[in-house]
């Protein structure tokens, strides 16, 4: 869902569909959502390999933001 999102903002100006960040935001409430999952169910490896990715992309984040 990032992905598309990613791509989505690429051609925000030709395309009828929500703007590539609402998207790209989307996928990130869904790692939340799978995280919160993961964790509820004792799935931790799983839960583990979630907060991976949302670590890497708020590091993506940050290091995007100071870097301007």
């Amino acid at each position: 869902m990032i992905a598309a999102g990613l791509v989505l903002s690429l051609f925000q100006e030709r395309t009828p569909f929500p703007a590539g960040s609402e998207v790209v935001t989307a996928g990130i409430g869904l790692f939340i959502l799978l995280l919160t999952l993961f964790v509820k169910e004792r799935d931790y490896k799983f839960g583990a390999a979630a907060a991976v990715v949302l670590v890497i992309i708020f590091a993506g984040f940050a290091i995007g933001t100071l870097c301007k």
